[in-house]
């Protein structure tokens, strides 16, 4: 067969990037590696980019480990090679080789004679010089090990094969690895319990006397799972299924697995009968009641709603049920509203407030502790549910009259439309959009702009006048006089109270409205440059990102993430096709991304009032219109993350109020219903069967 010599591509995967030699081990450079390379070598370091080797040899990948744990410190790395020098030259029929630099490391061979002009360096005897400039641990080499007594065999070493050697040997290297000896010792423990087969003691040796251990009947017949040899209770196959969405069928199938693998004993007796009764925990708190709404055509029509008749003891009982502090300030109630999947649906969830809560319901690790994030879909619970109804202000007051939740405090947690409906505002379309305050539209892009908060005072004062107005007139006013405040709040907080406790910045929609703008304007810009141009179209198709053909051909929430996190590629398509028109569309992107990174997550990051400062500046560079959710992350998000900074005494980021919850209970929901309990809203079991859904569903994530 014949032997090709390889390309300049494959031969950056031949060369290590640090010690720019060829060595042993040679592995790619992966999405691991490459924070480490950036952050301690080099940190302009670009994967793509030719002139630069693409692998890391065993040796070098150790000591950037090392690096990264505090083992050692990155002046243990030798300096980066001048890669300048690296120049491919093109190849060609008569020059099928590369005569760079690089190329010509990764042709050396040590092996044999003639192949390549490598040879190593002659070992220097004896002991190094203690004035060497050089003081760095030489690099790991073979050595020879004795079978026998596992010592080390060479030049000027001593080697006596005997027990007692053979013992210190092994006894050294064991505790070289602390988590290696206690693995051992518990092997050991466990085959001594074993052959003693039951309470009877053990006898250990030492290198002393043996000692004799006693072990209760217990902890002997203690097991590594979560619930040994006591029978799993129905709640925790109630949660397998609910994690993997299994039917009632699917779980009686699996419960019979498991009873012939591990005995009858091994599940909780009547397993269906307790689930059923698991099913049904939340039943007393739920009610239906027919109600007239406003459907899309303007006309009114009768539907059936599901709802939670006593809020506050749903409350106190899932604070109970999940352990949690049922002081108001230990907890956050969170009621989210919005309408999808042919549902619109209200929902609430409980998260810890203080300074010691955990991402984990409660950061428990005893057995059956939930392992679902207490914000997040699985532990969302309904309260409300009503079938086809458009997001309008008569439906939202009319479902939150059946709630009637002045008895508890809580915050909304909903999209910028919802936002308006609430506080009786205009749609963002209207001249004062804004939820938080009442700049105009057109004050948005004034750096000199006066932002004056919204209190829960001013819209009912102003949506009063306008009621008013509207009443003597037979046509309907304008509502820009009244700032747009035409209808009175649903919410009940007081007069003097600011908007913007009321209803937090939203996390998810701020970020989907903001990456979809920046792509527009980014297509847009690149369209003008021609039909031969690059397209926006194919940094898309690079990071495998493709617009949902929901709600206008949007990118949804994890393709706005996989975005902004290839804003590098992004650049680098933009230079290779000199589309320097979508450079400064690139920077605002890549500020965006700097402030999800510093204040969208659970913590709120140092830094990040200067990130939202620089995105700012970006984005007015590129002479586009500030839509109201710009506005809201400029303007709003530093002002809502320093009041509760300062109330809480918890810095705490965007995410911790965001309403992605709320979004994703909609599949959630909208799966069980059409699996197990769906009918036409004509059935005359539609309302027993939407009741017990909807109490199925908010059982299951207590």
């Amino acid at each position: 067969m014949p032997n090709y010599s390889k390309s300049h591509e494959e031969n950056r995967l031949k060369v290590c990037l640090v010690c720019f030699k060829r060595g042993s081990g040679m592995q790619r450079i992966g999405k691991a590696a490459l924070p480490r390379i950036q952050r301690y070598f080099y940190a302009n370091y670009d994967l793509k980019n030719e002139f630069l080797p693409a692998a890391l040899c065993a040796r070098c990948q150790g000591l950037l480990l090392d690096i990264e744990r505090g083992n050692r410190t990155s002046e243990a790395l030798p300096a980066p090679f001048d890669f300048s020098k690296v120049v491919p030259t093109k190849e060609t029929r008569g020059h099928p080789k590369c005569s760079c630099c690089l190329c010509e490391i990764a042709r050396e061979s040590p092996i044999g004679k003639g192949l390549g002009t490598w040879k190593p360096e002659p070992h220097r005897l004896g002991r190094p010089k203690t004035d060497s400039p050089n003081k760095e641990v030489p690099p790991a080499r073979p050595i020879t090990i004795c079978q026998r007594c596992h010592s080390t065999i060479g030049r000027g070493l001593s080697h006596t094969c005997t027990q007692s050697r053979w013992l210190n040997n092994i006894c050294s290297e064991l505790s070289r690895d602390p988590r290696g000896s206690e693995i051992h010792a518990s092997d050991v423990l466990k085959a001594k319990l074993t052959d003693a087969g039951g309470d009877s003691p053990i006898r250990l040796a030492t290198r002393g006397r043996s000692i004799t251990l006693s072990v209760s009947a217990q902890s002997s017949r203690c097991s590594a799972g979560a619930f040994g040899d006591i029978a799993v209770p129905a709640s925790e196959i109630a949660r397998m299924q609910d994690a993997i969405g299994l039917s009632g069928r699917q779980t009686r199938q699996a419960a019979q697995f498991f009873r012939e693998w591990k005995g009858r004993s091994s599940i909780e007796p009547n397993l269906l009968h307790r689930l059923a009764e698991l099913n049904s925990e939340l039943d007393p708190f739920y009610a239906t009641e027919s109600v007239q709404v406003r459907c899309s055509t303007g006309e009114f029509e009768t539907r059936t709603v599901v709802f939670c008749s006593n809020v506050s003891g749903l409350v106190g009982y899932v604070l109970a049920r999940r352990r949690m502090d049922p002081d108001p300030g230990s907890f956050l109630l969170k009621i989210g509203i919005d309408g999808g999947r042919g549902f619109f649906k209200v929902c609430m969830t409980l998260v810890r407030s203080g300074e010691q809560s955990s991402i984990l319901l409660g950061g428990v690790t005893e057995a059956g502790s939930s392992p679902f994030a207490e914000g997040g879909v699985k532990k969302l619970i309904i309260i409300a549910a009503v079938e086809k109804v458009p997001e309008y202000y008569e439906n939202v007051q009319t479902v939150l009259n059946l709630l009637n939740l002045e008895d508890v405090s809580f915050c909304s947690s909903v999209d910028m439309k919802l936002a308006n409906v609430l506080l009786g505002l205009q749609s963002a379309s209207s001249a004062h959009p804004c939820p938080w305050c009442e700049t105009p539209r057109k004050e948005f892009a004034n750096p000199h702009r006066s932002v004056r908060l919204r209190t829960f005072g001013s819209p009912s004062c102003q949506a009063a006048q306008y009621q008013r107005i509207e009443g003597q007139r037979s046509s309907k006013p304008s509502g820009e006089p009244f700032h747009n405040c035409i209808r009175q709040p649903l919410l009940n907080w007081p007069d003097s109270s600011n908007t913007l406790e009321a209803v937090p910045p939203m996390e998810l929609h701020l970020l989907l409205g903001l990456v979809n703008r920046l792509y527009d304007e980014l297509e847009q810009r690149l369209t003008a440059l021609g039909p031969d141009g690059v397209r926006a179209a194919q940094w898309a198709e690079a990071l495998h990102v493709r617009r949902s053909p929901y709600h206008g051909s949007q990118f949804n929430g994890n393709e706005c993430d996989r975005l902004l996190g290839g804003v590098d590629s992004l650049r680098q398509i933009l230079a290779d096709h000199a589309a320097f028109s979508g450079v400064p569309v690139a920077h605002a992107f890549s500020c965006l991304r700097a402030v999800q990174q510093k204040c969208f997550g659970q913590q709120l990051l140092e830094g990040y009032d200067t990130a939202v400062k620089e995105f700012e500046a970006a984005y007015h560079a590129l002479a586009i219109n500030i839509t109201p959710k710009a506005h809201a992350l400029i303007d709003h998000v530093p002002q809502f993350l320093e009041a509760m900074a300062v109330q809480s005494g918890c810095r705490r980021g965007l995410g911790f109020w965001s309403e992605q919850a709320m979004e994703s209970a909609h599949r959630d929901f909208s799966d069980m219903w059409s699996q197990r309990f769906k009918v036409d809203a004509t059935h005359p079991e539609y309302a027993r069967r939407l009741l017990r859904c909807i109490t199925v569903y908010s059982s299951r994530h207590l």
